[in-house]
């Protein structure tokens, strides 16, 4: 057994010899099984890796996908200096361990995909077990190693979750039974830093899930959704791996703020899971919806592009850029251009949670964009007053969510970029307004801006507006993060606070994404202990299907975004539009807003919601208009009619005449 000796996995030379018959069975072209490897900055940690998986890798073919996951240029190069066969991925940024691994598995050439991480270092006769275990049973999922400490201790041999979203990993505490580690069994957990699976059937589970990143309980999920298919998840006691544990994460633990993430993506869990971990019932386990198939590429059709600078979750601008792009999808082959790209099961579970089918999206790198060929028509986003780029094709439109400060050196290398734009698109009044200021304040030439308000879920046609009845619920949508114009969740609570010291029965249902970054999840759990004894509840993450629960049930909904800001001095800190305060009324709630940014556009004091500025005047209001439930019933009547003038279909139709001149064009050609 190999042992680590002063910092590095010591080998002999009957290893090294090995290596050769171990490589024999690669094979890049049909493997069986392909090995996916993460690299962030750790190139000797993964080469070591590799150097055992050539030595002992053997009985199977097998291919190596190494995905260095946004390293350093010199870490990257360090990585490239290989002594024997494996296909490195580049990604210029660090796509975390979900979505890293859901690229290494779409560019897999395997039937059966096999994640190892670069701390976990493979010992002889290793995969046949695994493989034979996997091939032989059709009643397992997925299948796991016993891992070793680098002494030869036992680490784990397969888990278990409790109800509350902890694993007790067997042998880890070093009391265990030994049958629990020298018996092939059943668990409900194997660890990801190795773990064998179907290639097919992780994709059609959608992979590794995007909510849990940057990093843990992917795993866990991922396990309870094979379960979830009536498969099982194997613990494979003949096949031993020896892993460093943390290795990989220790040294970049702060900068991602680790610290912090494990408890935050334990909630994320327990929302998803936490009902069927107290049941165990079976028929619970999967509620969520399936992933749309890919779909058949049509030849022949105009390139339209919609390029974003920012990550892509859930959200406003998210639901805006890529309904857009999904309208144009009949007529045209769409490709989504990022930065970097994103894995398409990532995309297609994020399409799931915006109710979007993204099955024909094609996700392609900015730098790469010359490789595409002709382009018919194209859109740009960004949040400044000039877009980063000239426009990528003669028919093109630039979207300016809001023209946020831009320094003087970018506007100055980007001041020849408005000219190729047919126009710039705003979400409201409130944007254009601000946009046309802009303009003047840089000396910039006059240019057409177009009102495009964003597309609303709106409530099915047919729906009844809740009646209003004790417990008062109220609701407010939000992307949970901090600084620029967040949502200001704490007014909310704030507000329950009171209501409930005055004995009114309330309850509130707090709904959105956590942006990544460790700063973002302090304040997710600073509005948790906010609302510690409260009757608050938080929908992190939520799914579009939970979020129109919560609404059907929902009387009153709270906007706070831009309170407590001058509009004149911080505009960009106000509500540019207010897409969640539509999605509301059009299920028949009514809007408290503050009164400066976008909605008060559609949202006329005592008509169809309720414009405020201070918390007191908040309370007083909301108050007010309990105490005339007739009045606030016609207000919230009168709510759901307005909303239905922003619905999809108006937007979607509103993007098909945008691209109509490029469809024509392209046809004549």
């Amino acid at each position: 057994m190999m042992m680590l000796e002063g910092g590095r996995l010591g080998m002999d030379e009957a290893q090294e010899r090995s290596a050769e018959v171990g490589s024999a069975f690669y094979d890049a072209d049909t493997p069986e099984v392909s090995i996916i490897i993460l690299n962030y900055n750790k190139p000797d940690l993964t080469k070591i890796c590799l150097r055992n998986l050539w030595m002992h890798s053997a009985g199977h073919r097998y291919e190596i996908v190494v995905v260095d996951n946004g390293s350093s240029i010199e870490n990257y190069s360090t990585l490239l200096k290989l002594d024997g066969p494996a296909r490195v991925l580049r990604l210029d940024v660090n796509r975390f361990f979900g979505d890293g691994n859901n690229i290494g598995v779409e560019a897999a050439r395997g039937e059966y995909v096999l994640f190892l991480n670069n701390d976990a270092f493979v010992t002889q006769g290793w995969l046949e077990p695994l493989m034979a275990r996997l091939k032989r049973d059709h009643r397992i999922g997925a299948v796991g190693p016993r891992f070793l400490y680098p002494d030869g201790r036992l680490q784990e041999a397969g888990g278990f979750v409790g109800s509350d979203g902890f694993v007790v990993q067997v042998g880890k505490s070093g009391a265990y039974a030994a049958a629990d580690v020298s018996e092939d069994h059943v668990v409900d957990y194997c660890s990801a830093a190795c773990l064998l699976v179907r290639r097919d059937l992780f994709l059609e589970l959608g992979g590794f899930e995007y909510v849990y990143e940057p990093a843990y309980y992917e795993d866990l999920d991922l396990c309870l959704k094979i379960a979830a298919r009536s498969l099982l998840v194997g613990y494979c006691s003949r096949s031993q791996v020896i892993h460093l544990e943390n290795a990989t994460s220790s040294t970049y633990r702060q900068s991602l703020g680790l610290d912090t993430i494990i408890e935050v993506n334990r909630g994320h869990f327990l929302n998803r899971w936490g009902a069927h971990l107290a049941a165990r019932d079976a028929a619970a386990l999967w509620e969520r919806p399936a992933l749309p198939s890919p779909a058949v590429h049509v030849l022949g059709r105009p390139r339209a592009v919609f390029y974003t600078p920012f990550p892509i979750t859930p959200g406003g601008g998210e639901r805006y850029l890529l309904t857009a792009a999904r309208a144009l999808m009949p007529e045209f082959e769409v490709h989504l251009l990022l930065e970097e790209i994103y894995s398409s099961t990532r995309m297609a579970a994020v399409g799931r949670d915006l109710d979007l089918d993204l099955s024909a999206l094609k996700i392609t790198r900015r730098r790469d964009i010359r490789e595409l060929g002709p382009i018919a028509f194209s859109v740009t986003m960004s949040n400044e007053v000039l877009p980063p780029y000239p426009a990528f094709s003669p028919h093109s439109h630039y979207v300016c969510q809001f023209p946020f400060p831009i320094a003087e050196d970018q506007r100055l290398r980007r001041s020849g970029n408005l000219c190729g734009f047919d126009s710039t698109i705003v979400y409201s009044d409130f944007v254009k307004g601000h946009l046309r200021r802009a303009f003047t304040r840089h000396g910039l030439p006059d240019h057409p801006i177009e009102v495009v308000a964003p597309p609303v879920n709106l409530a099915p046609a047919g729906s009844q507006t809740t009646p209003l009845a004790e417990p008062y619920r109220f609701v407010l949508i939000g992307r949970f993060f901090t600084g620029g114009h967040n949502k200001r969740h704490e007014v909310a609570i704030e507000l329950i606070s009171r209501l409930v010291a005055r004995g009114v029965p309330v309850t509130l249902d707090l709904i959105g994404s956590i942006n990544i970054g460790e700063e973002h999840r302090n304040y997710f759990q600073w509005l948790q202990r906010l609302a510690y004894g409260l009757p608050v509840t938080f929908h992190a993450n939520a799914t579009h299907q939970d979020i129109q629960g919560v609404l059907s049930r929902g009387h009153i909904y709270i906007h706070a975004a831009g309170y407590g800001v001058d509009e004149e001095i911080e505009p960009q800190a106000c509500e540019h539009f207010g897409i969640s305060v539509l999605e509301a009324m059009s299920h028949g709630m009514a809007p408290f807003v503050v009164s400066n940014g976008g909605p008060p556009s559609f949202v006329r004091d005592g008509v169809t919601g309720y414009l405020y500025r201070e918390l007191d005047d908040l309370e007083a209001r909301v108050l007010t208009s309990l105490a005339a439930p007739g009045r606030l019933t016609a207000v919230r009547r009168a709510a759901a009619e307005v909303a239905r003038a922003f619905s999809e279909d108006v937007f979607v139709e509103h993007w098909r005449r945008l691209a109509s001149l490029a469809l024509e064009a392209a046809r004549a050609w």
